[in-house]
């Protein structure tokens, strides 16, 4: 049996949206990066993909709590129009990000 071709697909989107999390007590911005680490399963079709931690992690660091980092996390690497274009998964995860914001 052939191996399993296991990739992942790794990008820094860099977030410098307005929310809570993303103010130092200063007031000043702070840059938050978010890496948009999906696991990728052997085949073309997302039947196995999920987020890697780090990316939920990132999404929770930023001002999401758990469930709904891991559901965004998710519903973008499941996502087929994403895999392999970095460009496309980067303007995902902010618009999704812009879209709904953490409380």
């Amino acid at each position: 049996m052939t191996t399993t071709l296991i990739r992942a697909l790794s990008l820094a989107a860099v977030c410098a949206a307005a929310a809570p999390a993303a103010f130092a007590a200063g007031g000043e911005r702070q840059t938050h990066v978010i890496n948009a680490d999906c696991f990728r399963g052997p085949w073309a079709e997302t039947i196995w993909d999920r987020p890697q931690g780090s990316f939920v992690t990132d999404l929770v660091a930023y001002g999401y709590d758990f469930a709904n980092a891991e559901a965004l996390a998710t519903v973008i690497c499941k996502d087929e129009s994403l895999v392999n274009d970095p460009e496309r998964l980067k303007a995902r995860v902010l618009s999704e990000i812009a879209q709904m914001p953490p409380r």
